[in-house]
């Protein structure tokens, strides 16, 4: 039974009570509204309170108005919820943007992560707001799996990147999404690993490792700068930027230590402390140098980056071909074309490094912990015992003298 009395117009929608079989009335004003497809249906609006029941029977038939001449959107029905939230005392709800939310993320990462990283993470977000086009702009539980799935199509079929490079913008991209779920923002995760499956990615060639007599070879065609750095790489396994840019402040040849901080991590202020194997010793103490601890060890080098045609890795290429060592190259795609991989670079001392180590029988622990590879609760400031086995460790190397 309908109580008639307490019918209220509101347009199209109207409000009431029912009336139970027992003859109480409902405590809750119900609606009646016209839906998109013409049909008329009651719900409760759950409200005791009759003004606050007419303007949530409004909006309810705003938004089936809407829908059913195709102007509803996800943007324009937050805006009816907001109105009719507002105008009954309520909070309106936050809307937090795609665009804003993605942007953001990127923006904090600036303080903690390397700026290589960065730059990564905001080609990938970047990419994806510009596939989203004016959605970037929706509300971020508006953002899909299929949008994610689109993005990652385009990257495939019309920009043609390689399966692992497409894996990892999706990976990134998954992360500031991730954060969101946790923070209660979002309900499910649209790139999520369970729902965005990454590409197969093809068997490519293991990274290339220099041998002793490759080693001599670079050196004997090697000017006496880069001679140093190619002594360095191969007695520390340290990276390019890392040699190229070591003051002479960071050699104790008392102690017999190099100690730095290596430029991936130097956000976090970690720094490695490695023991110098004799034949490295032996070169240092053969090079000339100052009572000024700032001077470079390899000044022509130093604060040089390494792409580029005019970069350290462009010129250590150069190095290898005078010296008759190929860079066997691979392309990445599988068509034969496009973007390649080099298996010998600069970085191959690095992987040659941990190589010998492990061949001589240097347990992982250690290898880790002369690749600067240790977890960062791990203190970079080894006890004498420590930097006892990390010397014993590096002097099991093979000399190249």
């Amino acid at each position: 039974m309908l109580s008639v009395s307490h019918y209220f117009p509101t347009e199209m929608a109207t409000v009431f009570k029912k009336m139970n079989p027992n003859g109480q009335e409902s405590p809750f004003w119900y609606a009646s509204i016209k839906r998109a497809d013409g049909k008329w249906i009651k719900k409760s609006t759950k409200e005791s309170d009759r003004d606050k029941a007419v303007e949530i029977a409004l909006a309810w038939q705003q938004a089936e108005r809407e829908a059913s001449g195709g102007s509803l959107t996800h943007q324009r029905t937050l805006e009816i919820l907001n109105e009719t939230l507002r105008r009954t005392g309520e909070n309106a709800i936050e809307v937090i943007r795609a665009r804003q939310w993605l942007e953001d993320w990127v923006k904090g990462k600036e303080a903690t992560a390397a700026e290589s990283t960065v730059k990564e993470y905001r080609i990938a977000v970047n990419g994806f707001l510009k596939h989203l086009g004016e959605r970037a702009d929706l509300n971020l539980e508006a953002i899909r799996a299929g949008d994610v799935l689109e993005w990652r199509e385009m990257l495939r079929l019309v920009k043609k990147l390689n399966p692992t490079t497409i894996n990892n913008r999706v990976k990134i991209l998954r992360m500031p999404f991730e954060a969101a779920r946790e923070q209660g923002i979002l309900r499910v995760n649209p790139a999520s690993a369970k729902v965005i499956q990454p590409l197969q990615v093809k068997q490519r060639m293991e990274k290339g490792t220099f041998t002793g007599d490759q080693v001599k070879k670079l050196l004997s065609v090697a000017d006496p700068q880069w001679s140093g750095v190619i002594r360095l790489a191969f007695f520390t396994g340290a990276r390019l930027r890392d040699i190229t840019n070591l003051k002479w402040k960071s050699i104790d040849l008392d102690k017999g230590t190099i100690s730095f901080q290596p430029m991936k991590t130097a956000r976090s202020g970690k720094r490695i402390t490695l023991p110098i194997h004799p034949d490295l010793e032996k070169w240092l103490m053969e090079q000339p140098t100052t009572d000024d601890g700032e001077t470079f060890l390899f000044p022509d080098l130093a604060n040089r980056t390494t792409g580029g045609r005019k970069g350290l890795s462009y010129d250590f290429q150069k190095i290898m071909k005078e010296a008759g060592i190929d860079s066997e190259y691979e392309y990445l795609d599988a068509s034969g074309s496009g973007r390649q991989r080099i298996k010998l670079s600069f970085h191959s001392f690095r992987h040659a490094f941990t190589s010998m180590l492990a061949n001589a029988g240097v347990a992982q622990e250690i290898r880790q912990k002369l690749t600067g590879h240790s977890s960062a609760e791990m203190n970079a400031l080894y006890t004498h015992h420590e930097m006892e086995v990390l010397r014993e460790a590096t002097e099991k190397l093979p000399g190249i003298s």
